[in-house]
């Protein structure tokens, strides 16, 4: 495995993130969880742009695709590696914002693009809320009714100030 891969699999373990990419909702869910671990501070070098389900990395989809053909191929050779412990703070934080709140009538895959979506939009984008809902409501109606709650859940998790 190159060093991409393994702490593909190290951050994704630390975070208890499934690394399966059998379905468009797992490649989805894996794309937005590493958008938001690197949004707490822990920075796998993904760069993102935006695409139809928010924002998307081409070269996570093929460090994704190596990381799963490597672990059906053989035996992971991840267990001899370690994260370093100045990653944990940032860790702990993407913990918090991973941990989808109950009630949120949203499966975790969609709760993950909504967050990921209204963090991109404000930071990167640089929309105020107003026009990033506007949009979002416009491009994604199926997550327009939990665009306050993913925004309130971003501000109390120090990701949006």
């Amino acid at each position: 495995m190159d060093a991409n891969t393994i702490a593909l699999k190290l951050v994704l373990d630390a975070v208890a993130e499934p690394t399966e990419i059998g379905t468009v909702m797992d490649r989805l869910r894996l794309q937005k969880a590493i958008y938001l671990i690197q949004a707490s501070g822990v920075n796998l070098g993904y760069s993102y742009s935006w695409y139809v389900r928010g924002p998307y990395s081409t070269n996570l989809t093929k460090d994704y695709y190596r990381l799963s053909d490597e672990l059906r191929s053989s035996a992971s050779e991840v267990e001899q590696y370690n994260l370093s412990p100045g990653l944990n703070t940032g860790l702990a934080k993407a913990k918090d914002i991973l941990n989808k709140p109950s009630g949120v009538g949203l499966g975790v895959p969609n709760w993950y693009e909504l967050l990921a979506s209204i963090h991109y939009l404000m930071t990167y984008s640089r929309l105020d809320f107003g026009k990033m809902k506007e949009l979002l409501s416009a491009e994604k109606p199926h997550l327009r009714d939990f665009i306050d709650v993913g925004y309130n859940r971003l501000r109390q998790c120090g990701y949006l100030s």
